[in-house]
């Protein structure tokens, strides 16, 4: 089960924001906001699988639940600068999910946002990024809205900007 949350983990900010804003890793995590908002995902992801007493495996050698979680500003600062090195050897990478859009096809979004939503509402854990995350990438599929960067504003609300 860890070892599934792990990857679970990575999918979860990666997945859906690379949909959302047609981008690579690497464009992702030099955009100062859409960094944020991978964070908050990887935090969500964190915070649901402690409270369901899921232990998330190492990811490479790393003990990145360690290196990524937070309870601090401090923290929280350490993390946020060090997603783009540990994503370095992956910038170039397109997720399965923004193919799946560029093909017109549906995505399993449901099958990786949506399981920590899921397991978070089990828990009384609340998803907020998860949740936009899913309700974009569906209204991708419906065509309701186009990919690209200028989709950083559908999460201002979340991040309070």
């Amino acid at each position: 089960m860890g070892t599934r949350w792990a990857k679970l983990l990575i999918n979860s900010g990666f997945n859906g924001l690379s949909a959302i804003f047609s981008a690579t890793l690497g464009e992702i995590v030099q955009n100062k906001v859409s960094r944020r908002i991978f964070q908050k995902l990887l935090k969500e992801c964190i915070d649901v699988a402690k409270k369901n007493d899921i232990k998330i495996e190492n990811v490479q050698g790393l003990d990145i639940v360690k290196l990524l979680d937070y309870q601090t500003k401090i923290k929280e600062t350490f993390s946020y600068v060090l997603i783009p090195i540990m994503v370095r050897k992956h910038k170039a990478s397109k997720s399965s999910t923004c193919q799946d859009i560029e093909k017109g096809k549906k995505t399993e979004i449901e099958a990786i946002n949506g399981v920590i939503a899921l397991y978070g509402d089990k828990v009384g854990v609340d998803t907020p990024f998860n949740d936009r995350v899913i309700s974009l990438v569906k209204e991708l599929e419906n065509q309701k809205i186009k990919q690209g960067m200028e989709n950083l504003k559908l999460f201002e609300d979340l991040l309070n900007l």
